[in-house]
């Protein structure tokens, strides 16, 4: 993905000027509008009361994008309102309301969203809000990342977005992005890019709906608990403990079966076939009778309502070294074209390494599985790159002995678990962006995992 080029940056920027010339002008249709903004009595939106928490006393508002005059209104009974509005054409509005002798309630301050961090610092606000402000950035994913660092701990992003048809979209794309509902998730468009916002935001919560017209989304941080403790395990033979164990693509998941057999025997029952793990169809699936444990790839949550209580357990690996891992497992298994039309168009085109990595269903696999399930929902994530050490925590955790280190199951046979690929700059610092998300929730998950094997002692 490419920011947009500076020509239609540029185009964006005179539009905006235009808009806000005649607003302040007071040509039709803004009249009303612009009387509203300049109301210092204005009070503030229901909708803003509604998702702060109860009785805060004070709040901090951003205002993003916010033009010459807020929209938001700053009056409310038993409530400070500190609003804090921001725009990087504020200069040009600070003549335009000079020449034309206008006061507002609440002067906007310069400011590119892309520097919010950087003037406002971490932690700073309630609430940060805008009406179309993210479209016109040249990376509105990046921008929610940085935005949610802003937030304090049970503060929210709220953001609306014009719903346009397919046809509107196609006809502004060049210079805009776009924020689309699809079956309550909001997908972030332009031109061939597209991205899932909750799989690109994984310390973020992410909920959208459709109101007056708008797409309402709202991003909260997500809560990751700072020192996990040690988890009680019920008085139970290892094996009468339910669990589910997401085995993402190439972490070492097979190797891992080897123990879950060893502990569960036939009360385990390994789920690969997409038939099996499809969401539409899994509630579905017969269990025989005495299943304890599911291991295979599905989605995290999928069988909840299956194994009721059950353990949550999966690895996470090098994104980098997993999805270049991914490749050469294809590459050796030709026959596995005619599984999927993925996996067809892999060998029909013949994608390289590069290719391959790039295609969106790499990029947000393993988001897909995890489907926005907290780190704190898994009993156990161990790391491929420390399987050794992961696996001794696991049979701590469990109660049971651990095994002796053994040779990984369906490796490559050309390099060790641990070894990294030998890929060029250029190749791994691509990479490394493509997979900017999947880094970060691997970091949370090392972290993590040094905390549980001090507390322990293993």
């Amino acid at each position: 993905f490419l920011p947009m080029v500076t020509l239609a940056r540029k185009t964006c920027r005179e539009m905006r000027l235009r808009f806000w010339g005649r607003w302040l002008a007071g040509e039709a249709p803004h009249r009303a509008d612009r009387e509203k903004r300049l109301d210092p009595a204005r009070p503030l939106p229901d909708w803003i009361v509604e998702a702060l928490p109860a009785d805060p006393g004070s709040i901090r508002i951003l205002d993003l994008a916010a033009g010459p005059v807020s929209s938001l209104g700053t009056r409310r009974e038993g409530l400070q309102v500190e609003l804090v509005p921001i725009d990087d054409l504020a200069h040009w509005f600070d003549r335009r309301l000079l020449e034309l002798n206008l006061k507002v309630p609440v002067p906007t301050r310069f400011c590119a969203v892309q520097d919010v961090l950087a003037a406002f610092g971490p932690s700073a606000f309630d609430l940060i809000t805008t009406f179309n402000g993210l479209d016109f950035e040249e990376d509105p994913v990046e921008a929610y990342r940085e935005l949610l660092k802003c937030l304090k701990p049970h503060g929210k992003i709220i953001t609306f977005h014009e719903t346009g048809t397919p046809a509107d979209r196609i006809d502004h794309e060049w210079f805009r992005f776009f924020h689309v509902s699809e079956k309550g998730r909001v997908v972030v468009q332009q031109k061939a890019f597209r991205c899932d916002l909750a799989d690109s935001l994984p310390d973020g919560v992410v909920q959208a709906e459709v109101t007056n017209g708008l797409l309402r989304t709202t991003v909260s941080r997500r809560n990751h608990p700072l020192e996990p403790d040690l988890p009680i395990l019920p008085a139970v033979a290892p094996r009468e403990i339910p669990m589910i164990s997401l085995h993402l693509p190439k972490t070492a998941g097979s190797s891992f079966r080897a123990l879950l057999e060893s502990i569960y025997g036939d009360g385990l029952r390994t789920l690969y076939r997409v038939e099996e793990t499809d969401p539409k169809h899994i509630d579905s699936l017969p269990l025989e009778p005495g299943i304890r444990c599911l291991h295979g790839h599905f989605q995290a949550d999928s069988l909840d309502r299956r194994l009721p209580g059950a353990l949550k357990v999966t690895w996470l690996r090098d994104p980098v070294e997993r999805v270049v891992s991914s490749y050469f497992q294809f590459q050796r298994h030709p026959e596995s074209a005619a599984e999927s039309s993925f996996n067809a168009r892999l060998f029909e085109e013949g994608w390289s390494l590069m290719e391959f990595a790039r295609q969106p269903e790499m990029r947000r696999q393993v988001l897909w599985h995890i489907n926005a399930v907290p780190l704190e929902a898994f009993f156990f994530i161990g790391i491929t790159e420390r399987y050794d050490e992961s696996l001794r925590l696991f049979c701590h955790l469990l109660g049971v002995p651990a095994p002796e280190p053994s040779m990984a199951h369906n490796a490559n046979p050309l390099k060790g678990v641990t070894e990294r690929y030998p890929l060029c700059r250029a190749q791994r610092d691509e990479l490394e962006a493509l997979y900017a998300g999947e880094r970060v929730l691997y970091q949370q998950v090392n972290d993590r995992l040094d905390r549980l094997i001090g507390l322990a002692g293993s």
